[in-house]
């Protein structure tokens, strides 16, 4: 049988200093573990060959330093190191670890004491509240310890001093103004905001652990509603690969996103801020939580808006959903959602039903003009009358002809070219009258 050997020195040398995104990294590394701890105040100072981090919180647990004992030991048993690593991982990973098989070393001032250098662990006999922690290494890019903590730790939940000046003065992450809507978390173990961006399909979503950042992560969504998030997550456990606070940010997103679609108002938004809620809001139909269906936030045909509820109560009705097409016109009564059929389509199985068009019906012909009465007889008459008469004049309905046995009267039509002739009134004001005509002396 072949037997393997493994060079224990070596393999802790590899494991303690590649697991750090960069040279300067430890630091935050060493800010999560100090958070851990429950401070109320962390001051870091970084120097040219020294980089110390104290706080007030909870005590350098004694179990993680019996590890790093096992770890630095003049002889290593293959079976304590790894059960030395495995406490290590569970404590506060490997952070201190890294730190200590650099240039220089370590030392740690808490309940319980010690320094690592040269490879060595060596207990102090000195012993204080809370936690200092002092990591010796060659001159380094003090500006780069000071971005990289900056840029992760920002918005820790307790002060940081670093160097004599504060590392976070306002630790609060808030959504863009410029959000379509946005929703903040209460107070509590999990910390943050929602919002819909006013642009673009991606969602992007930041995680954090005490207020420090860890993650990102970005995705396109084109059959949902994109959502920007910033998610705190507050423990003091250890968290391997930060799985619990992944899953704990995403359950938080999921049960306050009905509270960010509340407050998804068209009617207090700018015309294309409103045409894009619209197309969101249609576009993530089926997954609308319940809060969401009264938003009033679909086109109608009368100039309105209408919600899901609205939609739910016609497809009740008609057993169908009934609409109008986008840039079609429709001047019937009731009111009718205006759609895009591939929308209508996707509203229709949202409401569990199918759609149907509302198309105008053709506007019926223009009436014929009434035939012109019948004056044929009277017309006949008056000129016959004219012709041996010596008198024509009009008098207005209800006026009773003059009483002369040489005068006739004949009703005439509003439109009689005599009536006109005779009437000194406009012809538009005169509606029917009598003409009376009086006649010339007559003969026996």
């Amino acid at each position: 049988m072949t037997q393997l050997s493994v060079d224990l020195g070596l393999a802790i040398e590899r494991i303690g200093t590649r697991q750090h995104l960069n040279d300067v990294h430890f630091t935050v590394q060493l800010v999560r573990q100090a958070l851990r701890a429950g401070p109320g105040r962390i001051e870091l100072s970084s120097r040219r060959r020294t980089f110390t981090l104290e706080h007030d919180g909870a005590a350098f647990s004694a179990d993680e330093a019996d590890a790093l004992r096992v770890l630095f030991a003049e002889v290593r048993d293959p079976a304590a190191v790894d059960a030395a690593l495995v406490a290590l991982e569970q404590q506060h990973g490997i952070t201190l670890l890294g730190a200590a098989l650099g240039d220089g070393g370590v030392e740690v001032h808490s309940a319980v004491s010690f320094a690592i250098r040269g490879g060595r662990f060596s207990p102090l006999p000195t012993a204080r509240a809370g936690c200092r922690i002092v990591v010796h290494r060659r001159r380094k890019s003090r500006r780069r310890e000071r971005a990289e903590l900056r840029f992760y730790c920002r918005d820790a939940r307790v002060p940081i001093v670093l160097d004599g000046r504060a590392l976070n003065p306002r630790p609060k992450s808030a959504p863009p103004d410029d959000a379509l809507a946005a929703h903040t978390l209460p107070p509590g173990p999990i910390r943050g905001w929602l919002a819909v961006p006013r642009d673009g399909d991606s969602s992007t979503t930041r995680y954090y652990e005490n207020g420090v950042y860890f993650g990102v992560r970005r995705a396109v969504h084109h059959s949902r509603i994109p959502l920007d998030a910033s998610v705190d997550h507050e423990t003091t456990v250890f968290d391997p690969n930060f799985r619990q606070a992944v899953r704990r940010s995403h359950r938080a997103i999921s049960e306050h996103m009905p509270g960010v679609l509340a407050r998804l108002d068209p009617a207090a938004l700018d015309e294309n801020a409103r045409r894009r809620t619209t197309a969101l809001l249609l576009r993530a139909m089926d997954r609308l939580p319940p809060s969401a269906h009264a938003l009033p936030f679909l086109p109608s045909q009368d100039g309105h808006t209408l919600s899901v509820d609205d939609i739910q109560q016609l497809a009740d009705r008609y057993s169908l959903l009934p609409y109008v097409p986008e840039g079609s016109a429709f001047d019937g009564p009731g009111r009718w959602p205006t759609l895009t059929p591939e929308r209508a389509g996707q509203l229709a199985r949202a409401v569990g039903t199918t759609p149907a068009i509302l198309r105008a019906a053709p506007a019926p012909p223009p009436a014929p003009p009434p035939p012109p009465p019948d004056d044929s007889a009277a017309r006949d008459l008056v000129g016959r009358l004219a012709a041996q008469g010596h008198r024509l004049e009009v008098a207005p309905p209800g006026t009773a002809p003059a009483h002369d046995p040489r005068t006739h009267a004949v009703r005439l039509p509003a439109d009689h070219p005599d009536l006109a002739r005779a009437s000194a009134a406009p012809p538009a004001r005169i509606e029917a009258a009598w003409a009376l005509v009086t006649l010339a002396a007559q003969s026996s």
